[in-house]
């Protein structure tokens, strides 16, 4: 999700959190960007996802993930990704089993058992 960036700074064109502005204004999607900016006062303006009701799990957006975190004030600084998401916010997966796609397997034989 692309958000947008106002600089506290009036007109400010360059770069901070590798992120370009110009005239005071820069966009971008990284979230460890985005929480920067949030604790020193730039204004980020994005559409908020709604957090579902309950504890989070794996079918969970990262975008829903990342605002419940908020919202406990759990902060995701440096993790990237939705495993290390679920983890850093204590979700146990249970990792999925693959399906066999031959079907149920007939018993091993031993040599010269027949």
């Amino acid at each position: 999700m692309t958000v947008q960036i106002t600089s506290p700074v009036k007109g400010y064109t360059g770069k901070v959190a590798g992120v370009t502005f110009s005239d005071g204004v820069g966009e971008t999607d990284d979230q460890n960007a985005i929480n920067y900016f949030t604790r020193h006062g730039y204004t980020v303006e994005a559409d908020t996802p709604t957090v579902p009701e309950g504890e989070p799990t794996d079918k969970w957006t990262i975008a829903q993930l990342t605002a419940y975190a908020d919202t406990k004030d759990i902060s995701l600084d440096g993790v990237k990704g939705k495993p290390a998401i679920l983890a850093a916010l204590g979700v146990n997966v249970e990792p999925s089993k693959p399906s066999d796609p031959s079907g149920p397997t007939a018993p091993a034989t031993t040599a010269g058992q027949e």
